[in-house]
């Protein structure tokens, strides 16, 4: 699945993305053939820069996988990288008497 976003008064050599394949059906080309289909249509459209923002966990940052693999393996560049820590919060039941 995918979304676009095509930029019409500035930016207009842009296309903004969000591209989602099933955990249950990655690494089997569907997020490939999705990329390469917008990248088609966006040449076709006079656009140059395809662009999108991705999560990924922190272990995928040193072993390639994740989202930073897949930007790879479609040869895209990372342009810009911030890192959040998230911290699980764990609920807590009081019950008072």
């Amino acid at each position: 699945m995918a979304w676009t976003a095509w930029p019409l008064l500035d930016n207009t050599d842009r296309v903004f993305c969000v591209v989602s394949v099933p955990l249950e059906e990655r690494r089997r080309g569907a997020g490939t053939a999705i990329v390469e289909h917008l990248a088609d249509r966006l040449r076709g459209a006079g656009r140059t820069v395809l662009y999108t923002w991705a999560t990924c966990h922190p272990g995928d940052l040193d072993a390639g996988g994740g989202a930073l693999g897949f930007a790879r393996a479609v040869r895209a560049e990372v342009d810009q990288m911030a890192i959040f820590e998230v911290v699980a919060l764990v609920p807590v039941i009081v019950l008072r008497v």
